[in-house]
C-alpha cells in the first residue's frame, strides 16, 4: 500500500509539473507574441517614403547600408501590427521589406530593398519622442525644356527698379549682399528689391539690395532711443550694465543651488539668426506686365492680370482657372500660373491653412521645371528653399536648394543659399554635413560678412547637438576672430549663456546674460535672458525680490514675448499664497491664456514665425494693455489663430509643475497632488518624470502633515491609509512614516507611535550613511534625529516606560536645535521621569534651568511655571508656588493666548491640600 501511495504522488506531481511547464511556456508565447510597445506610421511625402516609429523614451538602433545597396534597419520592441505595416511597403523608393525577427542581442532586423541610386536619413526628435526614417530619389539633373511660344511683343515679368544698378555675379561687392546677421541683431529685416527684366538666361544673377522708406514713421523704440542723453535700453536708466543683476560672493547659498535642482526650468530656444532672405523675397515680390493687343485670349489675360493686382483672389483663382481650360495652349500659361501660385502663397501667410503651402509649392515646383530659363525661375527656386526652412521642412529646402546651385553655378547668392543649407542640415540632425558646409564658406566665402557668419553659426550644430562645451568654445573663437563684427551677431552671445546655464554654471551664465542684455538690449531674445537672469538670482540664493524683480521688468519691457510670458506665469506663481481667491482666479486665467499662446504646435499646422508679430491696433499708434500689462496682437478677420502661435515646447509642462507648487504655498496640497496625478496620467513617458512624481509624494505627505499638525490624526491616517497601496508602496520617505507617528501619538495608540518613530531613526540613520540626506531634503522636510528622540521619549513617558524615556532624552544631542515648543516639551518630559523617580528637586531643576537661559516666546514658558509651582506647592514651599503662579497671571494679561489662570490656580493648590485659597487668591483668579 506504501509502494502504491508512493506512486500516485509521484504521478500527481509529474502532472502538476507538466502543467507548470504548459503555463510557463504558453505565457512566454503569449508575451512574443504580443510583441513590444513600438509603433510605426508610414506615409509617403513628396517624393520621399517616411517611416514614423514612436513607443520608446530612449532609441537604440542600427541604421546602415548593406552590401546589396539596400538598407538594414535593426530595431528591438516592434509591435505586430508595425511589422505588418513594414512588410506591406511597396513604393517607388522602397521596393520591398524583409524582416527577421530574431536578430542580434534580440533586435528586429529590417532589410528595406531600395531603387537604384536613392538615398536616406534618420534623426530623433524628443517632444514627442520619435524615430524617423525617410528613403528619398535623389535628385535627377534638369533637362532642357522645349522652347517658349511668345508673341511679337514677349510677355514680360519684372519688378519695379531699383536706382542702384546691378553688380556683376562675380562682384566681391559686400554692401550688395546685406547680411543676414543685421537682422537677427536687430529683429527688423531690410526691405530688398528683387530687380529682374526682359527675358535673361535662368543662370544670371539678380541682386538682393537694401531699400528704406522715407516715409515711414519710426517705431517707439526707436524714438526713445533717438532722444537726447539716451544710450541704451527703454528701462535701463542709470544701469546700462544692468549691475542690479549681479550678486556677491557672500549672498551665493550653496544650498540654494544644490536645492533648485528639484525645481523645472523651462529649455528656451537657441538663438538662431534665422534666414532673413525670405523676408527680402516677400517684401519684393516680381511684378507682372502683359503687352496690350486687339486679342481677345489678351484681353482675357490682361481682365486675370487686374484681379490679381487689385487683390480680389477668390474671382481671381476662379476666372484664371477658366482661362486655362479654355485655352490649354495659352501663350499667358506661365505668367498666369505664377501668379496663381503667389495667390496661394500669400493665403498660407494670411490663414495658415497647410493646404495653400502645399498648392503654391507644387506649382512653382511645376512651373521651375516647365520654364527653368523664365526670369523668375531662379528666383523662385531660392523662393521655395527658404519658404520650405522656415516651414520646417529641411529635406525639401536642400532639393531646391540643390536645383539652384545646379541651375545657377556662379550665382553670388550660393554662399547664402549654402549657409541655409547648412541650416536645413542641422534641423536634420546632420551635424557633419552642416559643420562641412559652414567649414568651407568660412574658408572660401566670397565676401567677408559671409565668412563671419558661416564663423558664427559653427556654435549653433554644437549647440543643437548639446555638446555645450564645444559650442561655448566656438563661440568664443569667433568673438575673438572677428572683434568688429560681434553686434552682428547676438547667438553667440545669448547662446553662450543658455549654455552655461544648461551645464549649471549659474554664476558664469548671469555674466553671460549680463553681456548679452548690455550689447542687445531691444532683441526679443532679451525676454528669455531677462526671465533666466530672475531665475539665477533664486538658484544662488538673493533675496526673492530681486528674483521678482527681474520677472517683472522682463514682462514690461519684452511684453508679447514668449520669454516674457514665463516671467509672468512665475512672478505669478510667486504671489500665490497671498492672493485671495477672487485675485487667485483671475491670474490662474491669465496663465491659462498665455500657457496656450506659446503651446507647442505640430509643425504641419504651424504659421509661418516670420507673420507673428504685435501690431499697433491702428498706423501710428500703440496697442493697449489689458487689466496685466499685456499687449495683444491685432488679429486680422478670418485669421486662423492656432496657427499663429509661437513655439515653445514643455510650457504646459512647465505651467503645470509650477503651479503644483503654487497650491503647495498655498497649503492646497490635495489639490496640488491631483492636478500632478492627471498629467502625469496624460503624460507617463515624459522627461521630467521623477520631478512630478517626487512632487506628487511630497504633497501627499505634506497634506498628511497638515493634518497631524491641526490635530486631526483622522485624516492623517485615513490619507496615509489611502496611498499606501499607491503613491506611498514602499515609500522611504521619512516625513510620512513620522507623520504617521505623531498621528497614532495623538490618537493614544502610543505602541504603534514608538514603531513608526523607530522605523522613522532607522530610516534617518540610514539615509545618513549613504550620503544621500541633501537629495532627499529637496523635496522631502526630513525631522531631526532629536526630534524623533523627543517623540519616543514622549510616547515612552506616557506608557509609563520611564527608562527607555530618560535614554531617549539623553540621545537629544543639540537640545538648542529644537524649536520652542519642543524644548518646554522635553523640560517636561524630563520632570516627569524625575518626578516618577522620586526626584521632585531634579524636576525642578530642569525647568528652572530652562527658564534662565529662555529666549522665545515668554506666553509659551507657562506651563513650565506651572509644573515649578505644583512641585514647589507639594513641598510646601508656597511662597515660590505662588511667584510662578503669579508670573502665570502677568503672561495672561499681557497675552491672551495663555491658558485660563483661575483653572491653573484651581489644578495646582485645590488637590494639593498644602492651603486653603484665600479671597485674595480668588480675586487675583
Amino acid at each position: 500500500m506504501k509502494v502504491e501511495s508512493s506512486k500516485s504522488i509521484l504521478t500527481v506531481l509529474k502532472i502538476a509539473f507538466v502543467t507548470f511547464l504548459m503555463v510557463v511556456l504558453v505565457g512566454d508565447f503569449a508575451l512574443a507574441a504580443e510583441g513590444g510597445n513600438v509603433s510605426v506610421a508610414v506615409s509617403r511625402i513628396g517624393d520621399a517614403s517616411h517611416l514614423e516609429f514612436s513607443g520608446a523614451a530612449d532609441w537604440k538602433y542600427d541604421l546602415r547600408k548593406d552590401d546589396k545597396g539596400g538598407v538594414v534597419l535593426n530595431l528591438a520592441g516592434l509591435k505586430p501590427d508595425a511589422l505588418a505595416k513594414l512588410r506591406q511597403i511597396n513604393d517607388p523608393v522602397i521596393k520591398g521589406v524583409k524582416i527577421q525577427e530574431n536578430g542580434v542581442d534580440g533586435a528586429i532586423q529590417i532589410s528595406f530593398a531600395t531603387a537604384p541610386g536613392s538615398d536616406f536619413f534618420d534623426y530623433i526628435t524628443e517632444q514627442p519622442s520619435r524615430l524617423i526614417v525617410d528613403f528619398f530619389p535623389k535628385e535627377a539633373s534638369d533637362t532642357p525644356a522645349a522652347p517658349v511660344k511668345v508673341e511679337k511683343k514677349p510677355v514680360a515679368a519684372k519688378t519695379a527698379s531699383t536706382k542702384k544698378k546691378p553688380a556683376p555675379a562675380d562682384s566681391d561687392d559686400e554692401d550688395e549682399d546685406e547680411d543676414a546677421s543685421n537682422v537677427a541683431s536687430n529683429g527688423s529685416v531690410k526691405d530688398i528689391t528683387t530687380a529682374i527684366t526682359g527675358r535673361k538666361p535662368a543662370g544670371n544673377d539678380f541682386p538682393l539690395m537694401a531699400k528704406t522708406d522715407p516715409n515711414a514713421k519710426p517705431s517707439l523704440a526707436e524714438e526713445i532711443s533717438g532722444a537726447k542723453g539716451f544710450e541704451y535700453g527703454i528701462f535701463d536708466g542709470g544701469d546700462p550694465e544692468f549691475k542690479r543683476f549681479t550678486i556677491r560672493d557672500y549672498e551665493v547659498s550653496e544650498d540654494s543651488i544644490f536645492k533648485s535642482k528639484g525645481n523645472f526650468y523651462l529649455p528656451f530656444p537657441m538663438l538662431d539668426l534665422g534666414n532673413p532672405q525670405l523676408k527680402a523675397l516677400i517684401d519684393a515680390p516680381p511684378s507682372y506686365e502683359i503687352v496690350p493687343n486687339d486679342t481677345r485670349e489678351n484681353k482675357e489675360a490682361r481682365i486675370i492680370l487686374t484681379l490679381f493686382n487689385t487683390g480680389k483672389r477668390a474671382l481671381f483663382l476662379t476666372t484664371a482657372g477658366d482661362f486655362l481650360k479654355k485655352y490649354p495652349d495659352s501663350q499667358y500659361d506661365e505668367i498666369i500660373r505664377y501668379m496663381m501660385a503667389d495667390t496661394f502663397e500669400k493665403q498660407w501667410r494670411e490663414k495658415g491653412q497647410a493646404v495653400d503651402f502645399e498648392t503654391a509649392m507644387g506649382s512653382y515646383q511645376s512651373l521651375t521645371e516647365k520654364y527653368p530659363k523664365s526670369p523668375v525661375s531662379a528666383r523662385t527656386l531660392l523662393f521655395m528653399g527658404y519658404s520650405y526652412v522656415e516651414r520646417g521642412d529641411s529635406f525639401a529646402a536642400l532639393k531646391a536648394f540643390q536645383r539652384f546651385t545646379r541651375t545657377n553655378p556662379t550665382s553670388k547668392h550660393l554662399d547664402q543659399v549654402n549657409i541655409a543649407s547648412a541650416e536645413a542640415y542641422l534641423k536634420l540632425n546632420r551635424f557633419e554635413d552642416s559643420m562641412k558646409t559652414l567649414e568651407d564658406i568660412e574658408a572660401n566665402g566670397k565676401t567677408a560678412k559671409v565668412r563671419q557668419e558661416a564663423s558664427f553659426r559653427k556654435g549653433d550644430i554644437s549647440f543643437r547637438k548639446k555638446d555645450y562645451d564645444t559650442a561655448i568654445k566656438l563661440y568664443r573663437d569667433s568673438i575673438k576672430k572677428f572683434p568688429d563684427s560681434v553686434q552682428k551677431f547676438p547667438n553667440a552671445y545669448y547662446n553662450i549663456a543658455e549654455s552655461q546655464f544648461t551645464k549649471g554654471q549659474y554664476r558664469e551664465a548671469l555674466e553671460s546674460y549680463r553681456a548679452f542684455l548690455v550689447k542687445f538690449p531691444d532683441h526679443l531674445h532679451g525676454g528669455y535672458a531677462m526671465t533666466r537672469l530672475g531665475e539665477l538670482l533664486g538658484i544662488l540664493g538673493a533675496d526673492s525680490k530681486r528674483a521678482q524683480g527681474a520677472f517683472m521688468e522682463s514682462f514690461f519691457r519684452f511684453r508679447s514675448t514668449p520669454g516674457a510670458g514665463i516671467a509672468r506665469i512665475r512672478s505669478l506663481v510667486t504671489r500665490m499664497p497671498e492672493m485671495k481667491d477672487k485675485e487667485l482666479g483671475s491670474s490662474l486665467k491669465e496663465i491659462a491664456t498665455i500657457t496656450e499662446r506659446y503651446a507647442n504646435r505640430p509643425k504641419s499646422d504651424r504659421k509661418p514665425a516670420s507673420d507673428v508679430a504685435a501690431v499697433p491696433a491702428k498706423e501710428g499708434e500703440h496697442a493697449a494693455a489689458d487689466a496685466h500689462g499685456e499687449v495683444a496682437a491685432e488679429e486680422p478677420a478670418g485669421e486662423n489663430l492656432a496657427e499663429k502661435k509661437p513655439e515653445l515646447p514643455g510650457i504646459e509642462e512647465f505651467t503645470t509643475l509650477l503651479l503644483a507648487d503654487g497650491y503647495n504655498s498655498r497649503h492646497e496640497y490635495e489639490k496640488a497632488a491631483k492636478d500632478l496625478i492627471a498629467y502625469y496620467q496624460k503624460n507617463p513617458q515624459s522627461n521630467n518624470k521623477d520631478r512630478i512624481t517626487s512632487r506628487i509624494k511630497k504633497n501627499i505627505a505634506d497634506d498628511i502633515g497638515s493634518s497631524v499638525a491641526a490635530g486631526n490624526f483622522m485624516a492623517a491616517l485615513r490619507d496615509y491609509s489611502k496611498n499606501s497601496n499607491g503613491w506611498l508602496k514602499n515609500t522611504d520617505r521619512i516625513d510620512v512614516r513620522y507623520a504617521v507617528g505623531r498621528a497614532y501619538e495623538q490618537a493614544g495608540v502610543f505602541k504603534e507611535a514608538a514603531a513608526a518613530y523607530q522605523d522613522s531613526l532607522k530610516r534617518r540613520d540610514d539615509l545618513k550613511k549613504s550620503g544621500q540626506e541633501r537629495e532627499h531634503a529637496i523635496y522631502e522636510d526630513i525631522p531631526k534625529a532629536d526630534q524623533i528622540q523627543l517623540r519616543l521619549a514622549a510616547v515612552a513617558a506616557k506608557q509609563k516606560d520611564f527608562s527607555s524615556s530618560e535614554t531617549s532624552l539623553k540621545a537629544i544631542s543639540t537640545p538648542s536645535q529644537l524649536n520652542d515648543v519642543e524644548q518646554i516639551e522635553r523640560a517636561e518630559v524630563a520632570a516627569d521621569v524625575a518626578e516618577a523617580r522620586g526626584q521632585a528637586g531634579t524636576a525642578e531643576k530642569y525647568l528652572s534651568d530652562l527658564l534662565k537661559v529662555w529666549k522665545g516666546d515668554v506666553g509659551l514658558t507657562a506651563p513650565l511655571h506651572l509644573r515649578i509651582a505644583k512641585v514647589q506647592g507639594a513641598a510646601k514651599n508656597f511662597k515660590v508656588a505662588e511667584q510662578h503662579l503669579s508670573k502665570i497671571l502677568e503672561m495672561k494679561n499681557e497675552n491672551e493666548s495663555v491658558s485660563d489662570s483661575s483653572s491653573i490656580f484651581v489644578k495646582v493648590i485645590g488637590p494639593t491640600g498644602c492651603r486653603t485659597p484665600s479671597p485674595m487668591d480668588g480675586a487675583n483668579a
